[in-house]
Formats: C-alpha cells, sequence, structure tokens
C-alpha cells in the first residue's frame, strides 16, 4: 500500500496520521505541504522516496520502528523542528541530501537494531545544532554528511561503535 506520488503536493492540512497499514510514501506524495506528521501505532511504512516531503513544512517528526529506507532529496528543504527514531528501529539507510537545506535541529539516531549508513551531504547546511550523537549502529557517513551545519557544537560517539570510535 502505498501514498502515490503528488497526492498532497501543495497542501496545507492541519495534521496527518499515516495509516498503518501504508508501506510507501511515494516521491513527491507531500512535496511543499505544510503539515504535522505522524504515524499510526503499529506503522509497517518502509520507505520514504524521493522528494516526498521537499519544500514542506512538518515541525517533529518520530519515524516508525518499521522504516528501512529514506531515500535521496526526501525532506530537502523542508522545514523540520527534531526527527527521531525508536530504538529498535530498522532504518538502514538516509540517502544523498536526504535533509540538506532543511530547517532540521535535531536528530536522534537509534541506539539499537540495523547498520546504518548515512549518505553524502544527507544533513549539508541544516539547522542541526548543539551535540550531535553517533549510534553504534552508525556504520557509515557520506562525504559531507554534516557540511555546513554551522550550529553542531560537537559529535559524540557511542562507545560501541567501533567504526568511528578510536
Amino acid at each position: 500500500n502505498t501514498i502515490p506520488k503528488y497526492t498532497f503536493s501543495f497542501s496545507t492540512i492541519g495534521k496527518i496520521v499515516v495509516p498503518k497499514n501504508i508501506l510507501v510514501i511515494d516521491a513527491a506524495a507531500f512535496e511543499m505541504a505544510s503539515l504535522q506528521l505522524e504515524f499510526e501505532e503499529g506503522s509497517r511504512l518502509n520507505s520514504i522516496m524521493e522528494y516526498a516531503f521537499h519544500g514542506g513544512s512538518l515541525g517533529d517528526v518520530e519515524f516508525p520502528d518499521s522504516l528501512t529506507s529514506i531515500s535521496d532529496w526526501a525532506f530537502c528543504q523542508t522545514s523540520l523542528g527534531e526527527i527521531s527514531f525508536g530504538d529498535y528501529s530498522s532504518l538502514s539507510s538516509i540517502g544523498y541530501k536526504a535533509f540538506a537545506n532543511s530547517g532540521l535541529s535535531k536528530i536522534t539516531f537509534p541506539q539499537n537494531g540495523q547498520a546504518i549508513s548515512i549518505g553524502e551531504m544527507a544533513f549539508a547546511n541544516s539547522g542541526l545544532s548543539g551535540e550531535v550523537n553517533i549510534s553504534a549502529n552508525v556504520k557509515s557517513i557520506g562525504e559531507g554528511a554534516f557540511a555546513s551545519c554551522k550550529g553542531i557544537t560537537s559529535f559524540v560517539v557511542d562507545k560501541n561503535n567501533s567504526r568511528y570510535l578510536h
């Protein structure tokens, strides 16, 4: 089950709760939309495709544990607050420029679960600020992933992350 391309593009919706039977949010489904995004308990969402929320306005988002991938440019140039993933998230990849040029202020990576690959320029020029915690399951960080994030004051790498802790 999919939310098709362009379904809610350019719309202003107070709040949308993505039903638990939705597996994919397709390309540009919410492009330039303004809304509060929530996921129904027991969500089975596994993919957010290219430009799905590009240029929109969302506020804070807590992704369901079932989410495995966030594609290239999915949240690029989107007004965001904080995003978080559950401790047992299935997240395995964050695509190229997925959150680039966004208003994202904070990210909480999953503490357990799948190995995570962060794509090139994934958070470049975003509003990330303060401390960024790199959890034990972050296994690759692409070139320029946090480039031009002027508000970041420090990176803290989990003591169990053998890839980035030396």
